[in-house]
Parts: C-alpha cells; structure tokens; sequence
C-alpha cells in the first residue's frame, strides 16, 4: 500500500508483508491487503490523520485501535469503503439487520485487521520499543491480546438476520433483472403450427444485442439455466442435449 500524498509505502503494512504475508499465497495476501487498505482509508477519514501517524503517537500501543472495529464495521456494512467521499457518512446499522452474507465477508475484513493487529503487539509491546519492565511489557502485551480475543469473539457471535431476503443475483437488483430478462427475450419468426393451423406473427425484440437467432436462444437458455436452476458457468458449459428431458412427474 503507497499513501497518496507522501507516494510513500505505509510502513506498518509493509513490515507486517514482509515478516508475516509473504509467508502466504498470494491469494490470501491480495485479501488480507484489500482489508487494511479499507481500514486504513476508514481511519484516515474519521481521525483526519493516518494510522502509521497515530499509532507511533500512541507509543506503539494497539489498545486504543481495538476500539475502532465497531465502527469500522458499520463503516463496511454501509458500503462507504466503495466510495470517494472526504468523510464518514453518519449511518447507524443494527445488528438484527445482518444478513449472513455481510457477516461472512464484513467479518472477514475485520478478522484480517485483526490478524494486523496482533503482529502489532506481538513486535512492539516489549522492552525494546517501550519504556517498561519485562514483566509490565507482558502485562500490557496479554492485556492488549485479550482485549482483541473478546472483541472478536463478540463479532463472531453476531446474530443473521432471519427475515433478510435471498436474491438469485447478488449484484443486479430486481429491475435489473427484469430489463436483463426482456433484453435477452430471442426474436421469433413468423410461423405456422402444423397441428392446430394457427399462424403466427413475425416478433423483433430490438434491444437483444446478438443478431443470430441461433446466439439469441443460446444466450437466453444460458440465462434461464443460471437464473432459475442456479447452475454455474462451468456446470452450463458441460450441459448438452441429452442433459435437458421432459418433466417427470413427482
């Protein structure tokens, strides 16, 4: 992580990737970096000075950062770690109102700060960085690190909410899926039904961006497959003809 203004890295994330991340794949270091960044942006936009700033003005002390997670979630549940704004929009959440999904990924974020934290205490909270006794220094190391182990345990034991509606699709809303729904509607040509004589009209759907009629049904079967049966895309792609059977009776 490189702080804007200085175009410096942030010297406490970058000590804590290299003595403890690079010890991990590259996957969970792309994760656990994502959440500091979104902590370090919090931060910044509540205190008005970094978190490098403030926690050497602390003495290297995580003690009073532990109370920043409450906030910090609400923070995430309210989505402002995807804006730009300046500051903190003031948004109250409660607890009753989490669905399982935002537990598990919020939560993720927070235990991943977490895990920041501890390397903190674990390297600064001794004699060689405070002014105190060997055995004040570990007074105040397991004091900080139980602090941490209930403030986490007490995320953990966060409450879903039971009535919280499930969406097939997570990212669009309902309209969205509607007008995904009418764009992907094939054209049909006109025809005649053989056994009934009925004849029907040619039918253009002009906001279907594929042409080809065969890409047309293509799409919109791939579609109804992923929507309504919850397949996924390579469950689609290993889908042929024999796959798809008349209904069978209960």
């Amino acid at each position: 992580m490189v702080d804007d203004v200085t175009t410096l890295p942030s010297l406490f994330v970058t000590i804590y990737g290299r003595n403890e991340l690079s010890k991990k794949s590259l996957g969970i270091q792309e994760n656990i970096y994502a959440s500091l960044r979104f902590f370090y942006v919090y931060y910044f936009k509540k205190h008005k000075v970094t978190f490098d700033y403030a926690f050497h003005k602390a003495g290297y002390d995580i003690s009073e950062f532990i109370d920043e997670f409450n906030g910090f979630f609400k923070y995430l549940l309210g989505k402002q770690h995807l804006n730009n704004l300046e500051d903190i929009v003031g948004l109250d959440f409660l607890y009753s109102g989490i669905t399982k999904s935002n537990k598990v990924t919020y939560g993720n974020h927070i235990r991943n700060v977490s895990g920041f934290f501890r390397y903190l205490n674990i390297r600064y909270m001794n004699t060689a960085y405070q002014d105190l006794t060997p055995h004040e220094a570990h007074i105040f190391s397991k004091a900080n690190r139980e602090k941490l182990e209930y403030v986490m345990k007490d995320f953990n034991s966060i409450e879903v909410a039971q009535n919280a509606p499930v969406h097939r699709y997570k990212s669009i809303s309902e309209k969205q899926n509607v007008e995904l729904n009418n764009m992907l509607i094939p054209s049909t040509p006109a025809f005649a039904d053989t056994e009934t004589g009925e004849y029907f009209e040619e039918v253009d759907n002009p906001q279907n961006p594929f042409k080809d009629a065969f890409q047309q049904y293509r799409n919109y079967l791939i579609h109804r497959l992923m929507f309504a049966y919850g397949l996924r895309v390579g469950e689609v792609l290993l889908a042929s003809l024999d796959s798809i059977g008349e209904t069978q009776d209960a």
